[in-house]
């Protein structure tokens, strides 16, 4: 802006420069030479008029010797305007001010020669009688006056006029004049006064000449500066126009861009959470006026957490880029299709959590197909860097106006029922019911109560054995947390763990969970067991704490436990992390067992077993489930179990629950099982009862 008040300030605007000073006198050099130029034909006329006038006057007196002097002096006038005639007529037509000049120079001499002409009637014709003397004056001071008066517009040409003019007049009776003064042969102060008067009015016309072409020269001057002074304003204020014009589409695009911004989620362009309540106001207005109704479909997915700690955060936003893409499409779809039954409106809720406006319907019947539609998104794999990455999604349902007319309660009813679709296995679409408001409110008293169990000793840990598949003895335990809450009664894992990582109450859950486990094998131990070996998981909120290898080595040193005997399990996604890597090495350095849990249900390659020394992997209970019927798990275990054959890594394959199971793992060379076909978990008191019952490994 600092800029068009500058350009347009209207002092910037009335200042001349010295070259366009310069241009403007050039320009009156060159009006004032062309008017002489162009009037020169007309002064020419005069001269042959007046001139021819002047000897038919004079030739009214009978005097043949100055007849022939008239005709003599009459065709000198002639010739010397001709002569400037045809000089003039060679540059006609020229334009530029180099040609008018160079005819100026030439034009002096001319007018010079034409003046002299006529004062010379001053000094032949004004002797004899007083008729030829008035006469003669007369025409000499009309002359003058016509001479002078025609150039006024340039003084040098009106100066050469008046001094030709008048100079041998002057001379001539001045000599006169003292020579009657010295002589005494006539009056001398007739001819001295004829001449000082003549001098008088040279000086007169002179000064006459110099302030009318001064006058004159401003008269132009003024005329080109207005010219180009309103020039200057017009471009000036075109500039600002334009400026003007320029700088409110810039403001328009940014008011666009920070509406657009406001109403959009920057990562995938989608519509936000603001935007999507205008949405719904809409469909209400809609679903009113029409008697129809419409769903808000809130759509998590499922792996994004896994893909941020196992890939990066990076790729985690690749992934919700292509999605995006993918909600976008249905939309664009819509509109060019002009689909009259069913609208889809995606927005982006948070960073993994869509939320999608379907409508309209006439019946409830529709909902759920029109909603179901939304898994073909996640059909395809994702492709990053070469990776495939399948996704899946659990959908929560909330439909107006059966659940409620207000904007925000939609949006969280479905929100909510998306929460407990994802609970209960995901992949599944769920549909809004008032049962789901107490599932939420016994995930929030849980988490009030995660914050004192740990106080209130409302923790216990369960131990599962370790069969080995050779021998069928037990060679060791995982430790499995329980809680058991006044208030909550018995709570799962997989409910208060999930909370416990979300508000931070893991830490020092799961620093006691590797005290009480470690102290309970080296009690054990100090029974006679001395070959368990204890596994016990670590969360992903443990790793991130600098003082990880600090709280491990001071649990061994207050328990006595030796380190070879303790096996941290981490879950593939974040084993491989980079950031964990570094720790784990430290962990192995200290004699540590490593195992990795849930082994192949990750998304890193297996080339990543080789970043750090592992002990052992565990066959996820989901490929152990169908191993008896489904070829691709058949076919997954047996290929895990060689690769640790190769890499000298023991097998463990976890929720072994039927023999057909064991005889395959078996078959296959699996060193290791885990399941309730040998035990489910027990207290440490059962636990010990199961160790007597069984004979330990010597080895």
């Amino acid at each position: 802006m600092n800029d068009i008040l500058k350009v347009g300030t209207s002092s910037e605007a009335s200042r001349l420069t010295s070259s366009e000073a310069d241009d403007i006198e050039k320009k009156i050099d060159y009006e004032i030479i062309k008017t002489h130029h162009s009037m020169l034909l007309l002064g020419a006329i005069a001269n042959y008029i007046g001139g021819a006038f002047y000897i038919l006057l004079l030739m009214h007196h009978d005097d043949s010797a100055e007849e022939k002097n008239l005709i003599v002096w009459y065709l000198i006038l002639v010739i010397t305007n001709t002569i400037n005639i045809l000089w003039a007529l060679r540059y006609h037509g020229s334009v530029t001010i180099d040609a008018l000049k160079k005819w100026r120079k030439v034009f002096l001499f001319i007018l010079a020669a034409i003046c002299l002409t006529w004062s010379s009637i001053g000094i032949f014709f004004i002797s004899g009688s007083i008729y030829y003397q008035f006469t003669t004056l007369t025409f000499l001071l009309a002359v003058l006056i016509c001479f002078s008066f025609s150039s006024i517009t340039d003084f040098t040409v009106a100066a050469i006029s008046i001094v030709c003019l008048l100079a041998p007049v002057i001379v001539f009776r001045t000599s006169i004049g003292l020579h009657n003064f010295l002589t005494t042969q006539h009056d001398p102060f007739i001819n001295l006064g004829v001449s000082g008067s003549f001098l008088v009015l040279g000086i007169f016309m002179m000064i006459a000449c110099y302030i009318g072409q001064r006058m004159v020269r401003k008269f132009f001057r003024l005329s080109f500066e207005n010219i180009l002074l309103s020039d200057k304003l017009k471009m000036a204020n075109e500039f600002l126009e334009q400026r003007v014009k320029e700088r409110t589409i810039e403001l328009e695009n940014s008011l666009k861009l920070v509406k657009y911004q406001a109403t959009h989620d920057l990562l995938t362009e989608l519509p936000n959470r603001r935007l999507l309540v205008e949405y719904v106001h809409d469909a209400i207005e809609k679903s009113i006026k029409n008697n129809n109704m419409f769903a808000i479909a809130c759509v998590s997915i499922n792996e994004i957490k896994k893909i941020n700690e196992a890939l990066g955060m990076t790729t985690g936003e690749q992934v919700l880029k292509r999605i995006s893409r993918r909600f976008q499409n249905i939309m664009n779809d819509n509109a060019s299709a002009g689909n009259k039954v069913v609208t889809y409106l995606p927005t982006i809720s948070r960073q993994d959590v869509f939320i999608v406006l379907i409508h309209p319907f006439d019946n409830l019947n529709e909902v759920i197909p029109k909603v179901e539609f939304l898994f073909s998104l996640f059909k395809d794999p994702v492709i990053i860097l070469d990776q495939s990455i399948h996704l899946t999604a659990s959908i929560g349902v909330s439909i107006y106006p059966r659940d409620s007319l207000d904007v925000n309660e939609l949006i969280m009813h479905s929100h909510a029922a998306s929460i407990i679709a994802e609970q209960r296995g995901g992949n599944n679409v769920l549909v809004y019911e008032v049962g789901i408001d107490t599932d939420l409110a016994r995930k929030l008293k849980m988490e009030n109560q995660l914050h004192n169990a740990l106080n209130n000793h409302e923790f216990m840990l369960k131990y599962q054995p370790f069969i080995d598949l050779k021998t069928g003895k037990i060679c060791g335990m995982e430790a499995l947390i329980r809680w058991n809450n006044p208030l909550l009664g018995t709570v799962r894992p997989d409910e208060f763990i999930p909370i416990a990582e979300a508000n931070g109450t893991i830490i020092p859950i799961g620093e006691w969970v590797l005290r009480t486990a470690c102290m309970q094998t080296a009690k054990w131990h100090s029974q006679g067991y001395n070959k368990l070996q204890i596994s016990v998981n670590l969360s992903a909120k443990q790793f991130k704490e600098r003082n990880i290898i600090k709280v491990i080595s001071d649990t061994l040193a207050q328990t006595g436990l030796d380190p070879q005997y303790l096996k941290l399990e981490l879950t593939e996604s974040k084993a491989f992390r980079e950031d964990v890597v570094p720790i784990i090495h430290e962990i192995s350095a200290m004699g540590i067992l490593l195992s990795i849990d849930d082994f192949g249900t990750g998304y890193s390659a297996f080339s990543n077993l080789k970043l750090f020394e592992i002990d052992q992997i565990k066959i996820d209970k989901s490929f152990i489930d169908d191993i008896a019927t489904n070829k691709d798990s058949k076919d997954i275990v047996r290929n895990t179990i060689a690769l640790g054959k190769r890499m000298q890594i023991k097998v463990l394959a976890e929720g072994v629950e039927t023999g057909k199971q064991i005889e395959i793992l078996r078959k296959y060379g699996c060193d290791m099982i885990q399941g309730y076909y040998f035990s489910k978990p027990l207290d440490a008191e059962a636990f010990t009862s199961l160790l007597n019952e069984h004979e330990m490994i010597s080895t």
